[in-house]
């Protein structure tokens, strides 16, 4: 659930939904030819501790820096922000100063 309140964007997943996107989903669950059906790999059997489990595997997945100092949450975050103004946010506005003229603006 992605919710926005005055001062911040808010990205939730109920430990629930964890479970239950976990469980169903492909990878979980692929095709075993010699049953010809599909076979569930693994089952949840803490819902609470899987999600600690998978939010500390989602920080480093998102978090970890590469070389140049990005990481894929600051890439998605650009992509974001770059689909916004495409879009046509009418909350900014072009700017073009160089950094130099930003410091001598005091910014």
């Amino acid at each position: 659930m992605i919710t926005k309140t005055e001062h911040s964007i808010n990205i939730s997943f109920p430990a629930n939904v964890i479970k239950f996107v976990f469980e169903e989903g492909d990878e979980n669950n692929p095709w075993d030819h010699e049953v010809d059906d599909f076979r569930r790999n693994w089952k949840v059997t803490n819902k609470k501790l899987w999600a600690r489990n998978v939010f500390a595997a989602l920080r480093h997945l998102l978090l970890d820096e590469e070389e140049d100092g990005s990481s894929k949450l600051t890439k998605l975050m650009d992509e974001a922000f770059t689909r916004a103004i495409e879009d046509g946010s009418n909350a900014v506005e072009e700017d073009g100063r160089t950094h130099k003229e930003l410091s001598e603006d005091g910014v």
